[in-house]
């Protein structure tokens, strides 16, 4: 892996939860200590990042929201594609069901905005549902024990809210997926509440940028072949990447 990658990769794993150690880092990457150091080092003068004694935390601890939208920021462009694209799936009364990813948290802004009437939208998101409130849509919001890095209900209780339900439709975002293992997340709850919400909607459309492919993380929400989604939706056919294995279980689709 080119140090630039291993740098970009450390910047959104601490981003994503607040803090890292050195030694966290170290078994995560496969390199050294003084590595990671050194990468700490360059990641806190370019700003992103504030070094601590034994690892680093992101300077947007203090601030979730803050960190949530520097997340969603990321890729913004292709994103808004993806959840475009999506628009063109949703019909007036729908029920849908939306995770708490921030390509969600896109198409949830779009939604706000489409003229689309009779919409209910049922999400663990408080940050989705913040949104949606702005509208005429009817929001149920899912409860549970808010993770507050992702501003997301999660944990048993959440799941078996969800498995209770029956929704037209299931936006879902994953952060790896990956030819031999599929599609993931790097958190066990975070990926139950993304296969309850395949389980329960009638079509289920995976929602990732480019930057998700080739990549696998801890938990899995679908392995090659367990058909769970029946659309995936990315941004645009790109030549480095094998779109062939997914081609083989649902419909892939391009935004641009």
């Amino acid at each position: 892996m080119f140090t630039s990658e291993r740098q970009k990769k450390i910047e959104d794993y601490v981003l994503e939860r607040g803090s890292a150690t050195v030694q966290e880092l170290v078994e995560r990457f496969g390199v050294s200590s003084v590595t990671i150091r050194k990468d700490l080092s360059e990641l806190e003068t370019g700003g992103t990042l504030q070094r601590t004694h034994g690892g680093a935390v992101s300077r947007y601890k203090s601030a979730q929201e803050e960190r949530f939208q520097t997340l969603t920021d990321r890729c913004r462009e292709e994103k808004r594609a993806i959840g475009m694209k999506a628009l063109s799936y949703v019909e007036n009364g729908d029920t849908i069901l939306l995770d708490a990813s921030t390509t969600g948290h896109v198409f949830a802004e779009l939604l706000v905005d489409s003229g689309i009437n009779g919409l209910t939208v049922i999400t663990p998101s408080v940050y989705a549902a913040q949104t949606l409130l702005l509208s005429g849509i009817r929001v149920i919001l899912i409860g549970g024990v808010v993770n507050q890095n992702i501003g997301s209900s999660q944990g048993p209780y959440t799941v078996n809210q969800i498995r209770r339900l029956n929704a037209d439709k299931g936006f879902i975002g994953v952060n790896g997926i990956d030819r031999q293992f599929g599609f993931s997340v790097d958190s066990l709850e975070e990926a139950a509440v993304k296969r309850s919400i395949c389980a329960c909607a009638r079509s289920t459309f995976i929602l990732a940028d480019y930057t998700k492919f080739n990549r696998r993380y801890m938990a899995q929400v679908s392995a090659p072949g367990e058909g769970v989604a029946r659309y995936l939706i990315t941004d645009r056919q790109r030549d480095n990447i094998d779109y062939s294995f997914l081609k083989q279980e649902l419909k892939l689709v391009f935004a641009q």
